[in-house]
């Protein structure tokens, strides 16, 4: 939202169009109590601390920690040895996303949204509603920018073209949460999965922003901007990239 403009709408980005609009991914699936359990699960812990255009609260939490490993770019930290870091609602929060995006086909503006986990979907239903361990076979990457991020916003979990083994990603404004399935899963993704019992592993990266934009680059190739957006874009009030 952006106060300053007679439109305040956020910007919405689909395959076709990209226009301001207060339009939102929803649908009736989830009777009271489940939405109560998202909540409490994750969701309102991990949106009070996302990044805006004022602060970026997660990020504050590292500031002055030890880290496990450091290498080029980024920063490997045990989410279990961070203060006031809540690494229940960071896993809550992410097999809960993945999980609305697998078990429901949404439809955004006449757009077919969601993922496709097949009896996968099981397991993430499992964990989300009464906390059982997921299987080996799904792991969870967890990496945040390391700086207040440039890309304020958010993406739902889309499929990636990977060789590397089945993987789905999805952003919220200087998180980046990576879903990977089956038995081709790299062992080093294994040992690093979010999801194990023990140390919570976390990557802080330099370019966390970026690949979130990458990806919506990607998934809005031919996106075509309304006149109204052009308007402001080419006036300098919103950025192009």
């Amino acid at each position: 939202m952006e106060s300053s403009l007679d439109n305040p709408h956020p910007v919405v980005i689909t395959s076709e169009y990209a226009k301001q609009s207060s339009a939102q991914v929803r649908d009736f699936v989830f009777c009271f109590d489940c939405e109560q359990q998202f909540n409490r699960g994750g969701e309102s812990w991990i949106h009070s601390r996302i990044a805006t255009t004022t602060d970026f609260p997660l990020l504050d939490l590292f500031t002055g920690q030890p880290f496990v490993l450091a290498e080029d770019g980024y920063k490997v930290y045990d989410g279990t040895k961070i203060p006031r870091l809540d690494c229940a609602a960071i896993l809550h929060y992410g097999t809960g996303i993945f999980f609305k995006a697998a078990v429901h086909k949404w439809d955004f503006e006449g757009l077919a949204c969601g993922i496709d986990l097949g009896a996968r979907t099981e397991s993430l239903r499992k964990f989300v509603l009464n906390g059982v361990d997921l299987p080996p076979d799904i792991a969870i990457g967890v990496s945040v920018a390391s700086t207040k991020p440039t890309f304020l916003g958010f993406f739902p979990p889309v499929a990636m073209n990977d060789p590397e083994c089945v993987k789905y990603k999805f952003y919220v404004s200087g998180i980046l949460y990576t879903l990977m399935v089956g038995n081709d899963i790299p062992v080093a993704s294994r040992q690093y999965s979010f999801s194990l019992r023990g140390p919570k592993l976390i990557f802080m990266m330099d370019d966390v922003s970026e690949q979130g934009r990458d990806i919506m680059r990607q998934l809005a190739a031919g996106s075509k901007p309304s006149s109204k957006l052009e308007k402001l874009l080419k006036e300098g009030r919103l950025s192009s990239h």
